[in-house]
């Protein structure tokens, strides 16, 4: 395989940022207890992840679990069993310390005061949170976000707020499926900067349909009145499914170009660039959070949608895109009993090989890189005997080696080329026969 042409051909072929793909998992053919997949594992630094599968619509790139427009009668539902799976999984886990926490969907802030105070105090109560000692991140939307929420989120301790924007110009920002408007927009990250989170992210999307330089410039400067000290550039992916995938078949692809000049705005702006997608200013290099190391320790994951990840197991519920399946996998999820929580039925195992691939996957793809030592301390044996094609990369300089591996600059770019360089080929071939619905 000529390698740089490979890479090349590429570059913008899909996401590669963890491992393995949801689309690899199956039904287990042994369902097993909570209890016994947890039992050998480190449960000092646990990250918990809860899910809202709402949205108040679905952009017209989103291939996410979510469902738009729900019943205010299912949301109501969902919470009520999300306790019940809380109090479940903290009893099956039984002594555990939880380090981060991230509430994600869809949109949580969809959910209405109360739903969102059910919520936080669900986590507290059952997972023994304390928000002034535990980093937690939200994510939002312009058209969910409120006074009264943010006063909430900022009191009850939240240290990260993050809204996907994806464009400052109102007929980009139409085209992606959003019904509310730039004053809107603007309204709600006023709202967010005045309340001094100490981290704020606004998520930018480039390589739409009919996006210029010129407007992905006027996006990238627009935040600076904001505040915002993160950025999550992502481009545009048309996945299947999802409203791009039927009217965009055909582009001007421009994304490489506009990823250059948006790195050089971020930088120009006082943004690090932290891996392919993440930008972060300067004084956030600075940080003081307990304890997780993202390769290896597990996570928790509450709410269909959401993964949990051990050593060897990687779990969930089931994943699909359209509404009929996502409400059917939502109502099952609101048909379950104590005992449906606490044993796992979805998901994959990972042998020592796919650890290893996804050891090298999490760390190569961001800029702290691969430490060498630790991988051989974990594993037993040699990173760069495991995977020479680690060398094929330095050899294009796309890496560095010594005794951390990293990316350089030109090798970020590439990283979602790369990334899938190190799956295996059982896994690609799961993926691949995956059937989304």
């Amino acid at each position: 395989m000529d390698l740089l042409k490979h890479i090349n051909d590429n570059r913008y072929i899909g996401y590669s940022y963890s491992y393995p793909h949801k689309m690899a998992y199956r039904h287990l053919d042994e369902p097993i207890k909570i209890s016994q997949a947890w039992e050998k594992e480190n449960k000092h630094s646990v990250f918990l992840y809860l899910h809202i599968p709402f949205c108040e619509m679905r952009c017209s790139f989103c291939n996410l679990f979510t469902l738009p427009k729900p019943e205010e009668e299912l949301i109501n539902r969902y919470i009520e069993k999300l306790k019940v799976q809380a109090e479940t999984i903290a009893s099956e886990l039984k002594s555990f310390t939880i380090s981060r926490v991230a509430i994600g969907g869809g949109t949580p802030t969809i959910l209405s005061l109360k739903q969102l105070t059910t919520i936080f105090e669900l986590i507290k109560k059952h997972f023994k949170v304390d928000f002034s000692k535990v980093p937690c991140s939200i994510e939002c939307s312009p058209a969910t976000v409120s006074e009264e929420k943010i006063a909430f989120l900022k009191e009850i301790g939240v240290t990260r707020v993050s809204i996907g924007i994806q464009s400052f110009i109102e007929k980009e920002y139409r085209k992606m499926g959003r019904p509310d408007s730039i004053e809107t927009v603007k309204n709600s990250l006023s709202m967010i900067r005045n309340a001094r989170f100490p981290q704020f992210n606004i998520d930018l999307i480039y390589g739409y349909e009919n996006q210029t330089a010129q407007s992905l410039n006027y996006s990238l400067n627009s935040m600076e009145e904001f505040n915002n000290n993160e950025v999550f550039l992502y481009p545009l992916y048309i996945r299947p499914l999802t409203a791009c995938s039927k009217t965009m078949k055909q582009w001007s692809d421009n994304r490489i170009e506009l990823y250059e000049l948006a790195r050089k705005t971020l930088g120009r702006n006082g943004f690090n660039q932290m891996s392919m997608r993440f930008f972060r200013k300067e004084e956030e290099l600075k940080n003081t959070l307990p304890e997780y190391c993202c390769q290896q320790d597990g996570m928790i994951g509450l709410g269909a949608g959401a993964r949990s990840y051990t050593k060897d197991l990687h779990y969930s519920f089931e994943y699909a895109v359209l509404r009929k399946s996502t409400e059917h996998i939502i109502n099952t999820f609101c048909s379950l009993n104590p005992e449906d929580f606490s044993t796992i039925k979805y998901g994959i195992y990972l042998n020592m090989d796919e650890q290893k691939r996804r050891f090298v996957i999490k760390s190569l793809l961001h800029i702290g890189g691969l430490d060498c030592e630790f991988y051989f301390h974990l594993f037993k044996t040699n990173v760069l005997e495991d995977f020479p094609v680690i060398i094929e990369l330095e050899k294009l300089e796309l890496c560095s080696v010594s005794s951390t591996i990293r990316l350089t600059s030109r090798g970020i770019d590439y990283s979602d080329a790369i990334g899938p360089l190190f799956y295996s080929n059982s896994m690609k071939e799961k993926m691949n026969l995956f059937q989304l619905s």
